[in-house]
């Protein structure tokens, strides 16, 4: 099943998921949605990666500004978090 951006947009707004972007990944190809207590996300979408989100609705995000930059994670990928939602710190799963 493939995620539409109505359901990533639901998901971010839980304020439960962020995403991030490689430090490497100038192709945006593995732009991920991680949880905010540290536990796997595990969001499947076919035919992409585990918790991946397509670049096309990551751009799309970005540009209706439903999501924001909003610091770095500690291996220097970007975080991106739903606007108007105060950075929580990263945790890492137990």
């Amino acid at each position: 099943m493939r995620l539409t951006k109505s359901e990533f947009m639901d998901l971010i707004a839980t304020g439960e998921y962020f995403a991030v972007q490689k430090k490497e990944d100038r192709n945006r190809d593995d732009i991920r949605m991680k949880r905010e207590d540290g536990k796997a996300a595990e969001i499947q979408n076919y035919p992409y990666r585990l918790n991946q989100i397509p670049a096309y609705i990551f751009d799309e995000l970005l540009r209706d500004r439903i999501l924001i930059q909003d610091g770095t994670d500690e291996h220097g990928g970007t975080v991106y978090r739903a606007a108007g939602m105060k950075s929580a710190p990263l945790t890492r799963a137990a």
